[in-house]
C-alpha cells in the first residue's frame, strides 16, 4: 500500500511539472550564454569587414537582449528557445551574428569570409547539455580554438541539428564532430571542404538523415570509366534488392528488364535512369517500383546517385563573355558608378561566384544570368526616354548552357542592328526569358522565334501594340507560361487567332492584364486546352458577364478579372468551374447580393470580391467553401457577417470599408486559423477584447475607423504569433487603449505597431511598457497620442532593425540622442514634440541609410552637424520651426545627392547659401528656407538638371535681382520670394509656375509682357511697379489670384482683363489707376474678392456688377498641394506640403489676412477712396452672397437702395463719407449677419433704423456727420415735427432752399466779429512790449523780403527782355 502511494505521488509530481513548466532558465546556462556573447564581441571582424556591418564602426552591438541582469529571463532572449517543461535551452540560433545586411539595395558589396576568419571556443557550449539544435551559419568561423574543440562537443550528446553553413571550415571539421553521434541534420554547405567525398569520416553518423555538402570544393579521384562501372554495378545491386523483397511472381519476373549484367549494356541507357549529358554520370533515379512508392533514401557511392565531382571554377570563355557584357552595359547612357563590382578581370576570381551569375555545380557552365535593372535605375526612371538603349545580344552567344536570362527593368528598346535574332539561335537550351519593364515593340516577338525551347516568356510592361500577337507566338509550342501584361494590346481575336492559339498546347499560365481587350477574348481563349491560370485584370473590359464566356474555361484553377468595368450580377455558370482555387473579381461594378453560385466551389482557396457594389448579408452557404483560406470583401456595402463563422480554414479576412455595424458576432471565435483580420472603415461597436482573446493565431489586425469603445492589450496575452496591430482613432473619441500592466510580458514579437490619434494610456500618458520586451519592430507609429516623458532612445536600442518610427505630435522632452548605429532605419518622424538641445555631431554616422528625417516644431538649438553629409540616401529633411542658427553646412548639399525635400524654414540660419552645390542636387523638388536670415544674391544660372517644384526663400534678407531661371523652370508648382530686398525688373517673358509671389520687395519698372497657361496665383503687391497695366500682362487664362495692390500703377484697367475668366481674386488697391471702372470686369463671373480702393477712379459704379458678378462661394482648394511620398516599408505614408494663398483685405475697419479654407468662404467688394459719383446701382442688392461691401470715401449721391436688404450674408457695410441723402431704409434690420455698419458723414435724414437685431449693437459713430438724423442711438430725439405728415412752415419758407443765407444777418455778424478781433490784437500788443517788438520786426522782415523778391525778379525779367 505504501509503495503504491509513493508511486502515485511521483506520477502526480511529474504531471504537475509538465503542466506548470519550469519558471525561468537555469543560472548555469544563463552565464554560459553571456560568455558566448562576450566571445563573439571579442571576435568582431576586422576593419575591412566592419564597413559592411549595420552597426557602429566603433563598437559592435550584438544580442542586445542578452544582459547580465538576474531579472532578465534568458529563455526570453532573442535567438534562444527553451523547453517549456524543464526550462533547459534546447535551440540556439547564432546565424549571421553580426547581421550582414545582404538585402540592402544600395550595398552592392562583395567580399570573402577569408578576410574575417576566426576560431570559436566551443567549450562555452558545454553547459547546454539539453541542446537539440545549434545554428552557427554565416559567421566566418574557420575552426575551434586548440584544446577546446572536439572533446567539449562530447557533452552535447543530445544535439540533433548542427548548421555550420557559410563559414570557412576545412575537411578536418568532420573529424572533430565524430563524437556527435546523435546528429540527424548536418549542414556544411558553402565552406572550404576540399578533396574527395569524406565517406569514411561521415560513416560514424549512423543516425544522419539530412546531409548538405553543397558549394564546397569536393571532387572525385576515380576515372570516368571507373565511375560508370561502379555506378552500373550499384544499379544491379539495387535491382537485386527489389527482387528479393517482392513477393508477387509476375512483378518479379518483369522487374526492370533492361537492367542486365552485360558489359555491352550501358547503365546510362537503362530505364528509370537519367544521366548528365556532359559528364555521363547518373544524376536521377526514379525509384517508384512495383506500383508503389518505396519511401527509400538510397545512398550509393560517389558517382551513382549523388554527383559531387563538380567543376572547379568557371570557363574562361564564359568569364570573358561576362566581362564583355559589363563593358557594353557601361557604355550605355546613365549607368551607375557601382556597376557589377564583383565582375572583375582577375584570373583568380571565379565568375561562378559573381553576383547575378549561377553556374551548374557539376559542369561549371553558366546556366542562370539575372541582369534585372542592371543600370540601377531609381523606381520608375527606366521609363524615361533618355535612358533608352539597344542591346548587343551577340554577347550572349558564349553561354550555350544558359537556361534562364533576366533582362527586365532596363528600358532596352531593341537589339543592336545585325546582332539580333541570329545570335539568339545559339541559346538552344534557354527555357526562361524575362524582358519585362523595357521598351520593346511588337517586333521583339518575331526576333525571338528561334528560341523554341522557351517555357517561360515575360514581356510585361513594354510597348507592344495592336492585337494579340497569336501568329508570332504560335512557334513557341513548348511555352508553359506567358506574361504580356501592361502593354497596349487591344481588340478581340479572329478565327485565325483561335487556330494559332491552339498550337500553344502546353501553355498553362497566361497573363494579359493591363491591356485593352474586348470581353469576347474570354471565349476565344478556350483554344488553350492546357490553360489553368488566366489573368485579365485591368484590361478595360466592360458590361455584364454571361455563362457562355466561361464555357471553354472549365479547367481553370486561377482566374483574375479584377480591375475592369464589369457590371450586373455574376453568371451562374461560374459554379461549373469546380477546379478554381483562386478567383479575383475585385475592383469592378458588380452589384446585388453575395453571389451564391460561388458557394459550390469547394476547392476555392482565395476569393476577392473587393471594391464592388455587393450588398446585404453574407449567406449561410459560405459554410460550403471548406477550403477557403483568403476572403477579401472590402469596399462593398455588406451589412451582416454571420455567414463567415463556418469558414474553419480561413486565414485572411478583409471586411474593411463596408456597412457592418453593431457588435462583432461572437461566433468569429470559431475561426481559430485566422491570421489576418481587417475591419477598418465600418461601424462596429462595443468592446472587442474578449473576441480578440480567442483568436490566438492572429498575425495581423487592423481596427481603424470604427466605433469600438475600448481595448485592453491584456487580450493578447496568449497571442504568440501577432506581428501587426493597427488602430487609428481619428473618428472615435470614445475609444481607449490601455496597455499598462506591469506583470504582463507578451509572447509575441511585433513587426508593426500603429496606434495613432487614440487615448493611449490616457491616465499616465506613458509609452506602453510592453514595448520594453519588443525586439523585432520594423514599423512603429504612436503619433498624435499626447504621450509624455523623455525621448525613448531605448526603443531604438532594443529594435536595431526598426525601419520607420513615427512619434510625432506628442510631448516627448529632452535630447534627441540615438544610442547606436541604426543601419536599418529609414524614416524617423519626431516633429511636434518638445525636444531640445543640440543634435549629435555624428548623427550622419548613426543614421547612414536614413531616407526621411522629420524634426520640425521642436526646440532644437545650435547648428546643423556637418555629418548630415554622410546621409547619402537622405530624401526628406525637415527641421523647420526650431531654433537652429548659423550657416548651413556645405556637406549637406554635397553628400545628400538624393535629397528630394529640404525644409529649413522658421529658424535663425544666416549667411550665404552655397547655391551652386545646392542646385546640383538633381532630385531636389522642394526647397523651403523661408523665415530665416539668409542674405546675398541668388545665382542667375542653374544646371539643366534642376527639377525644383517648390522654392520658398521668402522672409529673409536676400538681395540682388530676380534670377532669370525662375521663368524657365519646367513643371514648377510654386516660387515664393516675398519679403526680401530684391530689386530691378521681372526678367520673364513666360512663366511656367502655378504660384508666384514676389511681393514686398523693391522691384520697379513696368509690369512684364509675358504669357502663361499654368499660373494660378500671382502676388506682386507692395513693390514700386509703375506705368499702366499692359494687355499682354493679362494673357493668363488659368489665373485665380491677381494682387497688384500698393504699387504706382496708373492708367485705366485694360479690356484684356476679361481674358482672365477664371479670376477669383482681383486686388488693385493703393495705386494711381484712373478713369471709369471698366465694364469688362463684369466678365469675371467667378470673382469672390475685388479691391479697387485707394485709386483715382471716377464716374459711376457699373450696373452690371449686380447683374453678372455673384461674389459667390466656390468649394475649391486655395493653394498648391505637393505630396512627398514616404514608404515605411509596409505601406505608404505621405508628407503633404501646401502653398497656401494668403491675401489681405480691409473689412470691418481692419486689414485682415485670409487663407486656407477661410478664404473659400470670404467674398467682398471694396471701391472706397476713389472719386466715384452718381447713385448706388439698385442691382448691387442682388449680391446676396457677399460678405463685405465698402463704398466709402467717394462722392456718391442719392439714397441708399432698399434692395440692400437682400444682402442676407453681408457682415460689413460701409457707405460713409459720401453725399448720400434721404432716409436709411428700415428694411436693413433684416440683415441678421451684419456686424459693422456705417453711413457716417453723409446728408441722410429722418429716423435711424430701430434698435433691433444687429442694429441694436451699433453706436452713434455709425451715424456721425448726418445732422438731420434722429433717434437712437443718437442723442437727438425725433420730435413730432418729424412725425407729422403736415409741414408747419409757410409756403414761402418751404419753397426756399435749406442752404439759402440771410445776407443782412451775415454782414452784420461778420463786421462785429472783425472789429472785435482787431481790437483784441491791438490790446495785446499794447500791453506786452516784447510781443509788440517781435511783431514789428516780423512785419519789417516781410516787407524787405517782398521788396527784394520783386526787385530781383523785375531785374531778371528786364535783362531777359533786353537780350
Amino acid at each position: 500500500m505504501g509503495r503504491s502511494l509513493v508511486k502515485w505521488l511521483l506520477w502526480g509530481l511529474i504531471v504537475l511539472v509538465h503542466l506548470h513548466g519550469h519558471r525561468g532558465c537555469f543560472e548555469e546556462e544563463r552565464m554560459s550564454l553571456l560568455e558566448i556573447k562576450e566571445e563573439f564581441v571579442r571576435s568582431t571582424p576586422n576593419a575591412t569587414i566592419r564597413y559592411y556591418l549595420p552597426t557602429s564602426p566603433a563598437r559592435v552591438y550584438i544580442l542586445p537582449s542578452w544582459v547580465d541582469d538576474y531579472k532578465s529571463e534568458c529563455c526570453e532572449w532573442e535567438r534562444v528557445t527553451c523547453n517549456s517543461t524543464t526550462g533547459h535551452v534546447t535551440h540556439l540560433s547564432l546565424h549571421n551574428i553580426w547581421e550582414f545586411d545582404i538585402e540592402l539595395e544600395e550595398s552592392n558589396y562583395y567580399f570573402s569570409f577569408k578576410d574575417m576568419v576566426w576560431f570559436l571556443n566551443v567549450s562555452l557550449f558545454e553547459s547546454l547539455k539539453e541542446l537539440r539544435s545549434l545554428d552557427l551559419s554565416f559567421n566566418g568561423i574557420g575552426g575551434w580554438i586548440e584544446h577546446k574543440g572536439s572533446e567539449s562537443l562530447l557533452r552535447l550528446n543530445k544535439l540533433e541539428s548542427l548548421d555550420l553553413d557559410a563559414n570557412v571550415f576545412n575537411q578536418s571539421i568532420i573529424q572533430s564532430l565524430r563524437l556527435l553521434t546523435s546528429l540527424k541534420n548536418l549542414n556544411l554547405s558553402s565552406n572550404a571542404l576540399e578533396g574527395s567525398l569524406p565517406t569514411k569520416e561521415l560513416s560514424v553518423f549512423e543516425d544522419l538523415e539530412i546531409l548538405d555538402l553543397s558549394n564546397n570544393w569536393l571532387n572525385g579521384s576515380e576515372t570516368v570509366q571507373g565511375c560508370f562501372e561502379e555506378g552500373r554495378m550499384g544499379l544491379l545491386e539495387i535491382k537485386e534488392e527489389f527482387v528479393r523483397s517482392t513477393t508477387n511472381v509476375t512483378i518479379r519476373d518483369h522487374l526492370l528488364p533492361s537492367w542486365v549484367d552485360d558489359h555491352k549494356s550501358e547503365g546510362r541507357e537503362w530505364e528509370r535512369v537519367t544521366r548528365n549529358s556532359t559528364t555521363g554520370h547518373v544524376t536521377h533515379l526514379f525509384s517508384t517500383i512495383s506500383g508503389k512508392s518505396n519511401g527509400l533514401i538510397i545512398s550509393i557511392s560517389c558517382h551513382v546517385l549523388v554527383q559531387l565531382h563538380g567543376h572547379k571554377g568557371c570557363f574562361e570563355e564564359e568569364r570573358m563573355g561576362l566581362l564583355e557584357i559589363k563593358k557594353f552595359v557601361r557604355s550605355s547612357p546613365n549607368v551607375t558608378n557601382h556597376l557589377l563590382p564583383s565582375w572583375v578581370d582577375d584570373h583568380e576570381s571565379d565568375c561562378c561566384e559573381w553576383e547575378r551569375v549561377t553556374c551548374n555545380i557539376t559542369t561549371g557552365h553558366v546556366t542562370h544570368l539575372s541582369l534585372h535593372n542592371i543600370r540601377d535605375f531609381i523606381e520608375y526612371d527606366y521609363y524615361e526616354k533618355h535612358n533608352a538603349w539597344f542591346l548587343n545580344v551577340s554577347l550572349f552567344e558564349t553561354f550555350k548552357e544558359l537556361r534562364s536570362l533576366n533582362l527586365s527593368s532596363n528600358y532596352i528598346v531593341g537589339w543592336v542592328e545585325n546582332e539580333g535574332s541570329v545570335s539568339l539561335l545559339r541559346l538552344k537550351k534557354l527555357e526562361r526569358l524575362d524582358l519585362g519593364s523595357n521598351g520593346f515593340k511588337r517586333s521583339i516577338i518575331q526576333s525571338l522565334r528561334l528560341l523554341k525551347s522557351l517555357k517561360t516568356l515575360s514581356l510585361q510592361s513594354n510597348r507592344l501594340e495592336g492585337s494579340f500577337p497569336t501568329e508570332e507566338l504560335s512557334v513557341f509550342e513548348d511555352l508553359e507560361k506567358l506574361d504580356l501584361s501592361y502593354n497596349k494590346l487591344n481588340g478581340s481575336l479572329t478565327i485565325q487567332d483561335f487556330k494559332n492559339l491552339s498550337k500553344l498546347s502546353k501553355l498553362k499560365h497566361l497573363d494579359l492584364g493591363g491591356n485593352h481587350f474586348d470581353k469576347g477574348i474570354l471565349r476565344s481563349l478556350g483554344a488553350l486546352s492546357a490553360l489553368t491560370s488566366l489573368k485579365l485584370d485591368y484590361t478595360q473590359m466592360e458590361g455584364p458577364l454571361y455563362d457562355q464566356d466561361f464555357a471553354s474555361l472549365r479547367s481553370l484553377e486561377v482566374l483574375n478579372l479584377g480591375g475592369n468595368n464589369f457590371n450586373g450580377s455574376l453568371p451562374k455558370y461560374l459554379a461549373n468551374l469546380r477546379s478554381l482555387e483562386v478567383l479575383n473579381l475585385g475592383v469592378n461594378n458588380f452589384n446585388g447580393s453575395f453571389p451564391k453560385c460561388l458557394c459550390g466551389l469547394k476547392k476555392l482557396e482565395e476569393l476577392d470580391l473587393s471594391w464592388n457594389s455587393f450588398e446585404g448579408t453574407l449567406p449561410s452557404c459560405l459554410y460550403n467553401l471548406t477550403s477557403l483560406q483568403q476572403l477579401d470583401l472590402k469596399q462593398n456595402q455588406f451589412r451582416g457577417s454571420t455567414g463567415i463563422c463556418g469558414l474553419k480554414k480561413l486565414e485572411e479576412l478583409d471586411l474593411s470599408g463596408n456597412s457592418f455595424e453593431g457588435t462583432l458576432p461572437s461566433c468569429l471565435c470559431n475561426l481559430t486559423s485566422l491570421q489576418q483580420l481587417d475591419l477598418k472603415g465600418n461601424q462596429f461597436r462595443g468592446n472587442i477584447s474578449s473576441l480578440i482573446a480567442g483568436l490566438t493565431s492572429l498575425k495581423y489586425i487592423d481596427l481603424n475607423h470604427n466605433l469600438f469603445e475600448g481595448l485592453s492589450f491584456g487580450s493578447f496575452a496568449n497571442h504568440s504569433k501577432l506581428e501587426l496591430f493597427q488602430f487609428e482613432c481619428l473618428d472615435n473619441e470614445k475609444f481607449d487603449i490601455e496597455t499598462e500592466n506591469s506583470d504582463w510580458v507578451p509572447l509575441f514579437q511585433l513587426e508593426s505597431l500603429v496606434i495613432s490619434n487614440c487615448s493611449l494610456n490616457k491616465l499616465s500618458h506613458q509609452l506602453p511598457t510592453f514595448l520594453f520586451h519588443q525586439h523585432s519592430l520594423r514599423k512603429l507609429d504612436l503619433s498624435h497620442n499626447g504621450l509624455k516623458g523623455p525621448f525613448p532612445d531605448w526603443l531604438f536600442r532594443n529594435n536595431t532593425r526598426l525601419k520607420s518610427a513615427f512619434l510625432n505630435h506628442n510631448s516627448f522632452t529632452g535630447h534627441f540622442h540615438l544610442p547606436l548605429c541604426l543601419n536599418s532605419t529609414y524614416v524617423i518622424d519626431m516633429s511636434n514634440n518638445q525636444l531640445n538641445g543640440k543634435l549629435q555631431r555624428n548623427i550622419g554616422e548613426i543614421l547612414p541609410n536614413i531616407r526621411n528625417l522629420l524634426l520640425s516644431n521642436n526646440s532644437f538649438t545650435g547648428s546643423l552637424p556637418s555629418s548630415f553629409g554622410n546621409m547619402s540616401l537622405l530624401g526628406t529633411l525637415d527641421v523647420s520651426l526650431n531654433n537652429f542658427s548659423g550657416e548651413v553646412p556645405k556637406d549637406l548639399f554635397v553628400g545628400c545627392s538624393r535629397l528630394w525635400t529640404l525644409v529649413l524654414s522658421n529658424n535663425y540660419f544666416d549667411g550665404h547659401l552655397d547655391w551652386v552645390h545646392l542646385f546640383n542636387l538633381s532630385e531636389l523638388h522642394i526647397l523651403n528656407i523661408n523665415h530665416n536670415q539668409f542674405s546675398g544674391a541668388m545665382p542667375n544660372e542653374l544646371p539643366n538638371s534642376v527639377a525644383i517644384s517648390i522654392l520658398d526663400v521668402s522672409n529673409n534678407k536676400m538681395s540682388g535681382r530676380i534670377p532669370t531661371w525662375i521663368c524657365n523652370l519646367t513643371d514648377v508648382d510654386g516660387i515664393l520670394m516675398q519679403n526680401n530686398n530684391f530689386e530691378g525688373q521681372i526678367p520673364c517673358e513666360t512663366i511656367t509656375s502655378e504660384f508666384l509671389d514676389l511681393s514686398h520687395n523693391l522691384l520697379d519698372g513696368s509690369l512684364p509682357l509675358w504669357s502663361s497657361t499654368r499660373l494660378k496665383h500671382l502676388h506682386l503687391e507692395e513693390n514700386n511697379f509703375s506705368g499702366s497695366i499692359p494687355e499682354p500682362f493679362l494673357n493668363m487664362s488659368e489665373l485665380w489670384t491677381l494682387d497688384l495692390s500698393d504699387n504706382k500703377l496708373s492708367g485705366s484697367i485694360p479690356s484684356a482683363i476679361s481674358k482672365t475668366s477664371n479670376l477669383k481674386i482681383l486686388l488693385l488697391g493703393g495705386n494711381h489707376l484712373s478713369g471709369n471702372i471698366s465694364t469688362q470686369l463684369c466678365q469675371l463671373t467667378n470673382i469672390t474678392l475685388m479691391d479697387l480702393s485707394r485709386n483715382l477712379f471716377s464716374g459711376t459704379i457699373p450696373h452690371c456688377f449686380g447683374h453678372t458678378l455673384s461674389f459667390g462661394i466656390f468649394e475649391i482648394y486655395w493653394g498648391t498641394e505637393f505630396v512627398t511620398p514616404i514608404t515605411p516599408f509596409d505601406g505608404t505614408h505621405d508628407l503633404v506640403y501646401n502653398l497656401e494663398v494668403e491675401i489681405n483685405f480691409v473689412t470691418k475697419y481692419r486689414l485682415s489676412s485670409y487663407k486656407d479654407h477661410i478664404l473659400t468662404y470670404m467674398s467682398g467688394l471694396d471701391l472706397s477712396c476713389n472719386n466715384l459719383t452718381g447713385e448706388i446701382p439698385l442691382e448691387l442688392g442682388q449680391l446676396q452672397r457677399i460678405h463685405a461691401l465698402n463704398l466709402s470715401h467717394n462722392q456718391l449721391t442719392g439714397s441708399i437702395p432698399k434692395s440692400f436688404s437682400d444682402l442676407t450674408n453681408v457682415e460689413s457695410l460701409d457707405l460713409s463719407h459720401n453725399r448720400l441723402s434721404g432716409e436709411i431704409p428700415p428694411q436693413l434690420i433684416e440683415l441678421t449677419f451684419l456686424e459693422v455698419f456705417s453711413v457716417a458723414y453723409n446728408n441722410l435724414s429722418g429716423r435711424t433704423p430701430d434698435m433691433k437685431a444687429q442694429f441694436g449693437t451699433f453706436d452713434a459713430s455709425s451715424y456721425d456727420g448726418n445732422p438731420f438724423l434722429c433717434g437712437l442711438p443718437l442723442e437727438k430725439n425725433c420730435t413730432k415735427i418729424y412725425d407729422s405728415p403736415t409741414p408747419m412752415h409757410s409756403s414761402d419758407v418751404s419753397d426756399e432752399k435749406w442752404y439759402k443765407v440771410d445776407q443782412t444777418v451775415f454782414f452784420t455778424s461778420f463786421s462785429v466779429t472783425y472789429i472785435m478781433f482787431c481790437l483784441g490784437v491791438i490790446t495785446v500788443l499794447y500791453i506786452n512790449t516784447h510781443w509788440r517788438l517781435w511783431c514789428y520786426n516780423l512785419v519789417e522782415d516781410c516787407m524787405y523780403s517782398c521788396y527784394f523778391s520783386i526787385a530781383i525778379s523785375l531785374r531778371k525779367l528786364s535783362a531777359y527782355l533786353y537780350n
